[in-house]
């Protein structure tokens, strides 16, 4: 049996305007005495993206703050490779992020059309991976009414995580499967189920090139192209 694994934000949804939102007004309200422009914030998530162990929104917005509470004037980019530590986030933050996002969820779009999602799920198993809590993430999929055969959260798992994938494959009964994410954690994700289990998967970069990817899909429409060359389908 083969499979489709999806991350959720940036693949399955368009959250520029809900988690993005919420990342920026959280930011503000933590480090009110500072003014923060919204493309600048926009800015330190796409570069976040490219690095290990911020695919939660949590820990974004954690990062972000701290560096506009550093008093040691560096780029971004410098700050988190020297001075930022993966602490624990606290409770405070991840409350009020959620309060926030609540307001926007709703303004959250398709990117993959439901016809697609739907013929997928006639030839292949289809999970979702994702560093969302399981609250929102339900809420989401019945929004885009998907009905994915297995979805695992950051309640189960926090990326990068190959051990959620071999999770996947084990309750699934999958053989091969192909992940499809726009981050580094999704990509070292599948690196370490193929190297820690043996899994066979390999990794679609979905709107971003992420590393040294060989697959690259920059339209939604590119992901059966890619099936197609595969012959999967």
């Amino acid at each position: 049996m083969r499979g489709v694994i999806f991350d959720m934000d940036g693949v399955l949804l368009d959250v520029r305007d809900s988690y993005y939102r919420a990342i920026y007004e959280t930011a503000k309200a933590f480090i009110k005495r500072m003014e923060i422009r919204q493309i600048e914030i926009k800015r330190m998530i796409d570069y976040l993206k490219n690095v290990k162990g911020f695919n939660c929104e949590w820990r974004c917005t954690d990062a972000i703050i701290k560096y506009f509470e550093n008093k040691i004037k560096c780029d971004f980019e410098f700050f988190i490779e020297t001075f930022y530590s993966r602490r624990k986030v606290k409770k405070e933050l991840m409350h009020k992020f959620e309060r926030i996002y609540k307001k926007y969820r709703d303004c959250e779009k398709p990117i993959l059309k439901g016809n697609f999602l739907k013929r997928l799920k006639r030839d292949f198993k289809v999970a979702i991976f994702t560093g969302r809590p399981k609250s929102d993430a339900v809420y989401s999929l019945k929004k885009i009414e998907m009905k994915p055969d297995m979805v695992v959260t950051v309640e189960n798992y926090k990326k990068p995580s190959g051990t959620a994938i071999k999770e996947i494959f084990d309750k699934l009964g999958l053989k091969e499967a192909i992940y499809i994410g726009d981050s580094m954690d999704d990509l070292l994700s599948v690196k370490e189920a193929k190297e820690k289990y043996g899994i066979k998967i390999c990794f679609v970069s979905f709107g971003r090139k992420i590393g040294n990817c060989k697959l690259f899909a920059e339209k939604p429409e590119d992901i059966e192209k890619i099936l197609k060359k595969m012959k999967w389908i």
